[in-house]
């Protein structure tokens, strides 16, 4: 679902009750019996779904990705066509030899949907993925590397599909904040706290897990540059979209370079440099603003290096920017790469169990990239391309854009080849080896294991100068509902540290480099607390001593020399003079006279390599590592007092693994708050359930079943007739297993409720529709509005089919002839003869009453089309309207009729004047 970036208009108009002659769909993979995925007497296609419709192996020789461990997958199996099956069960035996299954297939009927959102015509037919596939939907714990799958049907013929390729366990994290630098931060971001969204883009990447953790938005009244320059109005510098010296130097250098290596458990870097060593998979997301010369700048569209700067988070530029952070350039592979085409895969939404389509719904034509031409899908519907190469988010149901698999393949490797942090690995961090098909340990010295994993953080940054020529400064603290915290190493002598205080009074040292990283600008600090530990102040510190000099003056001792010599100043050196080359390295001079520096390490006539800078102040520091912190004295450089945030930061969102889509299933809107669905709106249960499935991202909406309470899935939507309030309730399934539903339309742990029929279907007829169809009999206008072919008596109540077919009843008591729906299918007790609905029967209404509809005078029938609607009156067409209500009513005198409508959206322009509706208005019908 995607209530951001689709309302569908949901009324009803006269052509609403035709039904419309079946449109055949097309096919997107076709079957070819030349290809067995299997060993044995069975043979068929076995293809896989995640980001990605793939072959279960050799997909990276086309160009594909293959399969995520421990991610939710869909199976599908296509037979042969001389395969005399109809009944297929899987059974799966892990690496460890633990079988899993028999889990039954469901028919090529009940295979996932498209993503087409709009009814089919012959110009734009549906797509299907395939017309002959039997699936399944594999849950996450059981997609291992090492896993067989056997498959079998009712006349005893088995294939074996043991060749699999299962890739590592990838995870991202992505750290979220809206900043506003001498300016108020952005009112909104799309993805702050909004699990949908988060789910939504968790089925674009290839991921096992991902988190998305949000900041507190930050407004800062005061910037300190690297370099010192502070700034308490306005930048010196104009900006815009891409450049700003705000932008480059504290939204990317430190905020967001600030937060990733904060969550490395790096407590410094060069001021003025974007450095992180990546170590996992964490990308800090900014929306960031400021105030310049030439006013307030919104900045935006860049993306790598473990960042993005972005103008919104839901888009084509998010997919864009953050593919940079995965490594990608622009036009990956090429036009013919970089564009979707039959081979590219669609995608499959596993919460909503829908495919996504790798080509445009509403558009025809040729895709033409850097000279490669791909055609329309069957000459009807366009191809997207990939996130970096122009592509949109054109699904429906999607606000991100699917990645060609050319695309998804380096960024399934990229992830793999960088692993992920973990709590329950000694080192605290597993990478993928390909040779053992296995997350191994990766023991790297220069990594540290977090002590709190997954915690709200409070993140401190800002700069300092160990050389104490430039004033540092330490920013308000940024405080995030998730992060990693490690624990504070001893600060060494020669070192600088950072000294938070904390609300018992107790202190943490974190040590910093005690000299600069980049000798022309200050150090930046960054580091996290448990914000939950309460910190209440901190303070920066360096020793008093002048480290430089002192570095200096043992340098000149470790080689014997007065002083360092330079190449272009001192000419005249002789013999045993060593110089330092703008490339930190040490040389000793030969002889006297002399021409160019070696390359790298090594030596030559002029001149012996010594060592490098970096090496040299390793060796400082080791030798002062003995020395207690404060033994050269202390000077303060900075100190703050840590506010608690005044806007508490969205919680985090976790999506995948154990997590599945908890967070997304809890926050499900209820039907009232979706914007989508209109009150007293539905002529039949079929169009309400159709916007229903629409607006939830659903292909399907399912019932209670005991045989079927052990598949269900969470995310599912499920109605049910509930005989205690008589009303049609509709739930979301909450776990993987189920029971009963609850009869007081609450949710509990296992559903999630989200609202009733009552307020959205009409079980009577519509004015406006039964003076339009005038001329047909009760009964025929009856099947007409509630599209039935049939009307029942109530002998018949055990044979129909589906739910709230019509029964006829000739009441004895009153002596009319009245109309009924029956709730559920195959059940029902008596009618009621008080004309009123009861826990079996929807009450529609006599003929005599409906007889009388027919003949409703204009003003009568717009008195009782505005009660059907539950509205009180038409409302007068407005030039310049805006932020009007969607749903309201409208009528418009149209040569002679009178036409009437339903607004669509907050704003509008005129009425159409043919009979229909347009973006605007919904066409109800005419008087």
């Amino acid at each position: 679902m995607n209530i951001h970036k689709t309302l569908l208009a949901i009324a009803i108009s006269a052509g609403s009750f035709s039904a419309c002659a079946s449109i055949a769909p097309l096919v997107f993979h076709q079957q070819d019996d030349a290809i067995n995925s299997l060993t044995g007497s069975l043979k068929g296609q076995v293809k896989f779904a995640q980001t990605h419709t793939i072959d279960p192996a050799n997909n990276s020789a086309q160009e594909m990705p293959r399969l995520v461990s421990l991610r939710d997958t869909l199976f599908m199996f296509i037979p042969h066509s001389d395969s005399t099956g109809t009944k297929y069960t899987i059974q799966l035996t892990d690496k460890k030899g633990v079988s899993h299954g028999p889990f039954t297939l469901s028919p090529p009927s009940a295979l996932p949907a498209s993503d087409k959102a709009d009814p089919a015509d012959s110009a734009h037919p549906d797509v299907v993925y395939s017309d002959n596939a039997y699936s399944a939907k594999l849950s996450w714990d059981l997609i291992e590397p090492g896993m067989v799958i056997s498959i079998s049907d009712e006349n005893g013929h088995t294939g074996l599909l043991a060749d699999i390729d299962v890739g590592a366990e990838n995870e991202v994290m992505i750290q979220n904040i809206r900043l506003g630098m001498l300016t108020e931060p952005a009112k909104t971001n799309e993805l702050e706290g909004n699990s949908t969204l988060a789910a939504d883009y968790f089925q674009k990447i290839p991921v096992s897990r991902l988190i998305v953790g949000n900041y507190s938005p930050l407004h800062l009244t005061k910037v300190v540059l690297s370099d010192g320059k502070v700034y308490d109005y306005q930048s010196d510098t104009t900006g815009d979209v891409y450049s700003g010296d705000m932008r480059e130097d504290i939204a990317k250098n430190l905020i967001s370079m600030g937060i990733d290596n904060a969550n490395f458990g790096i407590n410094d870097s060069a001021g003025s440099t974007q450095w992180q060593p990546a170590w996992f998979n964490i990308y800090a997301v900014h929306e960031a603003c400021g105030f310049y010369q030439n006013g307030v700048v919104e900045h935006g569209l860049s993306g790598g290096n473990g960042m993005a700067t972005l103008t919104q988070t839901t888009g084509n530029e998010f997919s864009h920017e953050l593919g940079h952070a995965y490594g990608l350039g622009h036009y990956p592979g090429g036009g013919m790469w970089s564009t979707h085409n039959p081979n590219s895969g669609w995608g499959w939404d596993s919460f909503n169990n829908r495919f996504i389509a790798n080509f445009f719904w509403d558009e025809n034509g040729n895709v033409v990239s850097e000279g490669v031409t791909t055609l329309p899908f069957s000459g009807v519907y366009r191809f997207n391309t990939d996130a970096m190469a122009g592509g949109v988010a054109s699904s429906p149901y999607s606000a991100y854009t699917l990645y060609t698999g050319y695309s998804q393949k380096r960024i399934q490797a990229g992830m793999e080849n960088t692993g992920v942090i973990s709590e329950s690995a000694a080192s605290g961090y597993l990478i993928w080896d390909e040779d053992k098909h296995e997350m191994v340990e990766r023991n790297d010295p220069t990594r540290l294991k977090p002590v709190k994993f997954g915690v709200p953080v409070t993140t401190l940054v800002g700069f300092y100068d160990p050389v104490k020529d430039v004033k540092g400064y330490i920013y308000p603290p940024m405080t995030s509902s998730y992060g990693y915290v490690y624990a504070p190493q001893p600060v060494k002598g020669g070192q600088c540290w950072a000294e938070v205080t904390f609300a018992d009074n107790h202190k943490q040292r974190y040590p910093l480099a005690g000299a600069r990283h980049n000798t022309a600008r200050m150090n930046k600090f960054h580091f996290n607390v448990e914000t939950a530990s309460n910190p209440q102040s901190v303070s920066v510190n360096c020793p008093q001593e002048d480290m430089s000099a002192a570095y200096d003056t043992w340098r000149n001792d470790y080689f014997g020399v007065e002083r360092i010599k330079n190449w272009s100043a001192d000419k005249n050196g002789v013999a045993g003079d060593v110089y330092l080359d703008t490339d930190g390295r040490y040389f000793k001079l030969k002889h006297p006279g002399y021409w160019y520096y070696p390359a790298g390490t090594q030596s030559n006539n002029d001149w012996e390599y010594l060592t490098n800078e970096k090496a040299l102040n390793d060796l400082f520091a080791a030798e002062l590592a003995g020395q207690s912190y404060d033994s050269m004295g202390v000077e303060l450089l900075d100190q703050r007092t840590i506010e608690p945030a005044t806007v508490e930061p969205a919680p985090a969102v976790v999506i995948g693994k154990s997590e599945g889509f908890t967070q997304v299933l809890e926050q499900t809107i209820r039907f009232e708050q979706n914007a989508q669905l209109k009150p007293h709106s539905y002529a039949t249960v079929e169009a309400f359930e159709k916007d229903v499935r629409t607006s939830y991202g659903k292909s399907d909406i399912k019932t209670w079943s005991s045989k079927g309470k052990d598949s269900g899935m969470p995310g599912d939507l499920y109605v049910y007739e509930n005989p205690y309030t008589k009303t049609r309730d509709y739930f979301i399934l909450k776990q993987k297993n189920y029971w009963y539903f609850p009869t007081s339309q609450q949710s509990t742990q296992v559903w999630g409720y989200i609202g009733s029929a009552t307020q959205y279907v009409h079980n009577d007829v519509s004015p406006l529709f039964a003076h339009i169809n005038k001329s047909l009999s009760t009964e025929s206008l009856l099947k007409k509005y509630f599209s039935r072919e049939d009307i029942f008596s109530w002998s018949q109540r055990k044979a129909t089919t589906q739910d709230r077919e019509i029964f006829v009843y000739q009441n004895p008591h009153n002596k009319d002839k009245e109309y009924f729906l029956q709730r559920n299918r195959t059940s029902g007790h008596y009618f009621p003869t008080n004309k009123k609905s009861n826990a079996d029967w929807y009450y529609i209404g006599d003929e005599k009453t409906l007889e009388a509809m027919k003949q409703l005078s204009q003003a009568d029938m717009e008195q009782q089309l505005l009660s059907w609607y539950g509205k009180t009156e038409f409302k007068p067409w407005q030039s310049n309207a805006t932020n009007n209500t969607i749903g309201d009513l409208y009528k418009n005198d149209n040569k002679g009729t009178q036409d009437y409508f339903m607004l669509k959206t907050p704003t509008y322009w005129y009425f159409p004047t043919n009979l229909t509706s347009n973006n605007d208005w919904e066409y109800l019908g005419s008087y």
